[in-house]
């Protein structure tokens, strides 16, 4: 749970929100990821959907989104990638 704390006690992480500039503190519990697909072309004709995601925590003051990290992906064996051919057949 996201506790609003005073300004430099030290616990679990700390986040200042860059719009009502609360200080705050969260643990990993709190943090939350959308997923999303992102396009690349890999050569002509060949299209590329890598499984990326973002992470983010909500200031408990204002309810601002505040972006941990954006665009990761993940290398493990759970990653998903797909690919897509274009073939151009004339029969």
């Amino acid at each position: 749970m996201i506790k609003i704390i005073k300004h430099g006690t030290t616990f679990g992480h700390k986040a200042t929100c860059p719009s009502c500039q609360c200080m705050f503190t969260y643990d990993n519990a709190d943090v939350q990821t959308v997923n999303y697909y992102k396009a690349r072309w890999i050569e002509k004709g060949v299209m590329s959907f890598d499984n990326v995601y973002d992470k983010y925590i909500k200031c408990p003051e204002c309810d601002e989104t505040i972006i941990l990290a954006k665009n990761l992906t993940d290398n493990s064996i759970s990653s998903i990638s797909y690919s897509i051919g274009f073939v151009n057949e004339k029969n």
